[in-house]
Protein backbone atom coordinates (compact mmCIF):
# COMPACT_ATOMS: atom_id res chain seq x y z
CA UNK A 1 0.00 0.00 0.00
CA UNK A 2 1.58 3.35 -1.35
CA UNK A 3 2.53 5.90 1.76
CA UNK A 4 -0.27 8.89 1.80
CA UNK A 5 0.38 11.97 0.13
CA UNK A 6 -0.64 15.20 -0.37
CA UNK A 7 -0.41 19.17 -1.23
CA UNK A 8 -1.38 21.85 0.89
CA UNK A 9 -0.25 25.23 0.80
CA UNK A 10 1.76 26.29 4.29
CA UNK A 11 2.72 29.13 5.88
CA UNK A 12 6.85 29.79 5.95
CA UNK A 13 6.58 29.81 9.82
CA UNK A 14 5.66 25.89 10.49
CA UNK A 15 8.41 24.91 7.90
CA UNK A 16 11.87 23.98 9.06
CA UNK A 17 14.76 22.61 7.56
CA UNK A 18 15.69 18.70 7.81
CA UNK A 19 18.38 18.37 10.61
CA UNK A 20 19.79 15.27 8.72
CA UNK A 21 19.88 17.03 5.09
CA UNK A 22 23.08 15.94 3.37
CA UNK A 23 23.89 19.24 1.53
CA UNK A 24 25.66 22.03 4.16
CA UNK A 25 26.14 24.77 1.75
CA UNK A 26 24.08 26.65 -0.37
CA UNK A 27 25.25 28.87 -2.71
CA UNK A 28 23.33 31.07 -5.33
CA UNK A 29 20.58 31.78 -3.51
CA UNK A 30 19.74 35.34 -4.26
CA UNK A 31 19.82 34.67 -8.05
CA UNK A 32 17.55 31.75 -7.19
CA UNK A 33 15.51 34.18 -5.33
CA UNK A 34 15.48 36.35 -7.99
CA UNK A 35 14.60 33.49 -10.24
CA UNK A 36 11.66 32.72 -7.70
CA UNK A 37 9.63 36.23 -7.61
CA UNK A 38 10.06 36.65 -12.02
CA UNK A 39 8.77 32.87 -12.86
CA UNK A 40 7.51 31.62 -9.78
CA UNK A 41 7.37 28.65 -7.68
CA UNK A 42 8.10 25.76 -10.49
CA UNK A 43 8.69 23.12 -8.25
CA UNK A 44 6.82 21.70 -4.86
CA UNK A 45 8.83 22.11 -1.50
CA UNK A 46 8.81 18.01 -0.36
CA UNK A 47 7.98 17.78 3.46
CA UNK A 48 6.81 15.54 6.07
CA UNK A 49 5.12 16.77 9.88
CA UNK A 50 7.43 16.82 12.74
CA UNK A 51 6.10 13.92 15.13
CA UNK A 52 7.20 15.90 18.29
CA UNK A 53 5.65 19.41 17.29
CA UNK A 54 2.54 18.42 15.38
CA UNK A 55 0.92 21.18 12.65
CA UNK A 56 5.07 21.95 11.72
CA UNK A 57 7.10 20.18 8.73
CA UNK A 58 10.30 19.50 8.51
CA UNK A 59 11.97 19.89 3.98
CA UNK A 60 12.49 16.18 2.41
CA UNK A 61 13.29 18.03 -0.84
CA UNK A 62 13.54 22.10 -1.44
CA UNK A 63 15.76 23.37 1.07
CA UNK A 64 17.56 26.11 -1.27
CA UNK A 65 14.14 27.14 -2.55
CA UNK A 66 13.05 27.39 1.18
CA UNK A 67 15.60 29.46 1.86
CA UNK A 68 15.36 31.48 -1.67
CA UNK A 69 11.52 32.32 -0.50
CA UNK A 70 12.66 33.32 2.83
CA UNK A 71 14.71 35.56 1.28
CA UNK A 72 11.85 36.90 -1.07
CA UNK A 73 9.96 37.17 1.93
CA UNK A 74 12.23 39.39 4.35
CA UNK A 75 12.18 42.08 1.18
CA UNK A 76 8.58 41.76 1.17
CA UNK A 77 8.43 40.13 -2.32
CA UNK A 78 6.96 37.01 -0.84
CA UNK A 79 3.64 36.83 0.71
CA UNK A 80 1.46 34.26 1.37
CA UNK A 81 2.19 30.27 1.84
CA UNK A 82 4.13 27.90 -0.20
CA UNK A 83 2.63 24.98 -1.76
CA UNK A 84 4.52 21.75 -0.24
CA UNK A 85 4.11 17.54 -1.22
CA UNK A 86 3.50 16.16 2.25
CA UNK A 87 4.92 13.06 2.54
CA UNK A 88 4.69 10.11 4.68
CA UNK A 89 7.76 10.30 7.55
CA UNK A 90 8.58 6.67 6.68
CA UNK A 91 9.34 8.05 2.64
CA UNK A 92 11.85 11.20 3.96
CA UNK A 93 14.69 9.70 4.11
CA UNK A 94 14.89 8.34 0.68
CA UNK A 95 13.60 11.67 -0.61
CA UNK A 96 16.15 13.89 0.77
CA UNK A 97 18.67 10.92 -0.43
CA UNK A 98 17.50 11.04 -3.62
CA UNK A 99 16.92 15.22 -3.85
CA UNK A 100 20.53 15.38 -2.66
Amino acid sequence: MAAERRLEELSLGVIFSNRQNVRKTYKGLEKLADSIQQHGLLQNLVVHERPEVPGTYEIDAGERRYRAIKILSERKDWTGGVTCLIVDRRDSLNVNTVEN
